[in-house]
């Protein structure tokens, strides 16, 4: 457990990481990247994450989700699901 099942605790930064090799400082410059200057880019991408959440939710058993995902090409992947808590 990383201590996200603890009862009113989300868990993040219970733990230390431990980076494998040493960390690579680069700029990053988003200005030209659809999701900061495209509506519709961002609209589309939404309405993707909504439809993955609405089918990862379903495949539960209708239980609400924490879902965690990454979106590469375009496509939305599902990394890990586990049960809400309310």
């Amino acid at each position: 457990s990383n201590g996200e099942d603890l009862e009113e605790f989300a868990g993040a930064g219970l733990y230390d990481s431990y980076p494998t090799v040493p960390a690579k400082e680069a700029t990053i410059d988003y200005a030209h990247d659809p999701l900061v200057n495209t509506d519709q880019f961002r609209e589309q991408l939404l309405e993707k994450i909504f439809a993955v959440g609405k089918k990862t939710e379903a495949a539960m058993g209708g239980v609400p989700q924490d879902i965690e995902g990454v979106v590469k090409d375009g496509a939305v992947h599902v990394v890990q699901t586990r049960p809400q808590i309310l």
